[in-house]
């Protein structure tokens, strides 16, 4: 990579991280602080760590075996690990949304009760999108492994910025 893409790269890394941090700021200006934020906290914490690890797990798997699998010319090998990753992520996501009304109870037990109830209902509403997300770690890496790093980047980009729009409208 040249220095020209590399500056290009970070430049655009700090742009998603500035815009994560204002888009943290913009939900605590424009919702509430009551219980229904502390469920909503609760269950955004958990599913914006999932965001966060998600690609990035996936990543430190896939790129190595695509790029591997690209060099030895092997082309029905990814699509049978792609196979049995989309099939894992299924089951977790289905997981997510069974355990959904347990795990604010877990992460927060001292929440009243209706927080609680609501932060349950939350999770188990953003529950989908861990296969999203999953599905978003893949591409990003199916980029990645192609030396291809301005696309993931400028969807994360447009993503938070579609995001500070949806609070304001």
């Amino acid at each position: 990579m040249s220095l020209g893409k590399g500056a290009t790269l970070s430049a655009l890394k700090l742009v998603n991280t500035g815009l994560g941090f204002v888009l943290g700021l913009a939900l605590a200006w424009v919702l509430p602080t009551d219980g229904f934020m502390d469920a909503l906290n609760t269950a955004m914490f958990i599913a914006v760590n999932l965001a966060r690890e998600l690609p990035r797990v996936v990543g430190l798997v896939l790129i190595p075996f695509l790029v591997e699998s690209a060099i030895a010319k092997r082309d029905r090998v990814p699509q049978l690990f792609m196979t049995w990753w989309l099939v894992l992520l299924a089951i977790a996501t289905l997981l997510l949304f069974v355990v959904a009304p347990w795990i604010p109870r877990i992460a927060t037990p001292k929440l009243p009760e209706a927080a609680l109830v609501e932060g349950g209902h939350l999770l188990r509403l953003l529950a989908p999108s861990f296969f999203l997300l999953g599905l978003f770690g893949i591409g990003q890496n199916l980029f990645y492994s192609r030396r291809a790093f301005y696309e993931p980047e400028l969807a994360a980009t447009v993503w938070r910025v579609v995001a500070m729009g949806a609070l304001f409208v």
